[in-house]
């Protein structure tokens, strides 16, 4: 029998290994369908300590908002099909009881990038049949929840979000409530307020001609 040969090569795909996600975003890659699909992108170390990136299919639809820190959908249904690769995951969250785990986290939206950063699982290919002309394609899957390193982080960081956004508008409502009181009246208020950096809500009342005589009732009271 002859001797096997070591001058071969194998899959460079990352397969059947431990991965913890240490930054997460959702944007797009030229090295995937030539830079026009939405993705979700991991960053995670592999077994050499050098940082790799693990792109995750989401499906058709989606605007990527806030510099990729979240998406938003096209549609009234903002759930990932079933169909994309992010999709199969969340199936897979949730046969693997991951649910709770995140709500306890502050983990509460898929949409957003950061509640996956500091999940950690045992990777592995898994094939799918697709049918038609796609047919059968093999996807590194999680395998095994590991847990989350630095639990409590994505619900800190969104306390903390939340305690910095009442401060900006608490901020704005002043600003407003002084503009009001010095006003004669709505349409004096809202062309006064318009120059104003305000948040997005606040903005948006500004800016609606009825909301905005509703606005100034409620800071002139």
């Amino acid at each position: 029998m002859a001797e096997e040969s070591k001058w071969q090569t194998k899959g460079g795909q990352f397969n059947d290994m431990e991965m913890l996600i240490k930054d997460a975003e959702f944007g797009y890659r030229e090295d995937y369908n030539e830079g026009a699909s939405e993705l979700l992108i991991w960053t995670f170390d592999d077994v050499n300590g050098e940082k790799r990136e693990h792109l995750i299919s989401i499906g058709t639809g989606w605007d990527i908002a806030d510099n990729g820190a979240r998406v938003e959908s096209d549609s009234e249904d903002d759930r990932f099909h079933d169909t994309s690769l992010l999709g199969r995951y969340i199936e897979r969250f949730i046969e693997l009881d991951m649910l709770e785990v995140f709500k306890a986290d502050g983990r509460d939206d898929p949409r957003v990038a950061k509640a996956y950063i500091g999940l950690k699982f045992h990777m592995k290919n898994e094939k799918k049949d697709f049918g038609g002309e796609i047919g059968e394609k093999e996807h590194l899957m999680p395998l095994e929840f590991l847990g989350i390193v630095g639990k409590g982080a994505a619900k800190a960081e969104s306390k903390e979000a939340s305690a910095d956004d009442a401060k900006v508008e608490k901020k704005a409502m002043l600003q407003l409530k002084k503009l009001a009181k010095a006003a004669d009246d709505a349409t004096e208020f809202q062309m006064a307020a318009i120059d104003l950096d305000l948040p997005d809500a606040l903005s948006s009342r500004v800016f609606d001609d009825d909301d905005c005589v509703a606005l100034f009732g409620e800071l002139t009271e």
